[in-house]
Order: C-alpha cells, then sequence, then structure tokens
C-alpha cells in the first residue's frame, strides 16, 4: 500500500480548478495547499487507480466529477514505481 495526499481546492482559477493528488509528503503539498485554500485528506492505496476511487467518491461522482478531473503529480507515478 501507498500513501497519498489528495487536496480539494476551495479557490480555484483557470487551469488550477482541478483537484490534485500527490504522493503522501511530498515537498509540494505545503506550498499547493497554502496558494489554492485546499482541504488535504491522506489515505493509503494500492495503486494510482485505487487512490481515485477514494479521492473522488460517491459524493462527487454526484455532484459530476471523476478521475479525469483529478490532476495526478508525477510523485504518485514514482511511488506507484517504487
Amino acid at each position: 500500500m501507498k500513501a497519498f495526499t489528495a487536496l480539494y481546492p476551495s479557490i480555484t482559477r483557470g487551469d488550477d480548478s482541478r483537484f490534485t493528488m500527490h504522493r503522501a509528503g511530498c515537498k509540494d503539498i505545503k506550498r499547493e495547499s497554502e496558494a489554492r485554500s485546499a482541504r488535504t485528506d491522506t489515505f493509503e492505496a494500492a495503486s494510482i487507480a485505487d487512490a481515485l476511487a477514494v479521492m473522488i467518491d460517491d459524493e462527487l461522482t454526484e455532484m459530476g466529477y471523476y478521475p479525469e478531473d483529478v490532476k495526478v503529480h508525477g510523485c504518485c507515478k514514482k511511488a506507484q514505481d517504487a
């Protein structure tokens, strides 16, 4: 299992409006969460696909959001390959 951190922004502008996902512990989480007034949630998942399923739960799906609405940062991909 790998640890991931989801960021749910409250400030949106242009392409920054997407939800984002980092590997837990990534140095960019604090900067991004402060800049976008984002709520963060850290959790474990077996893969990026599983992490996206946790992040985009039934409530967000009902609101019209899907895994494609999440920007998956390179740190997640590196963590999965490790």
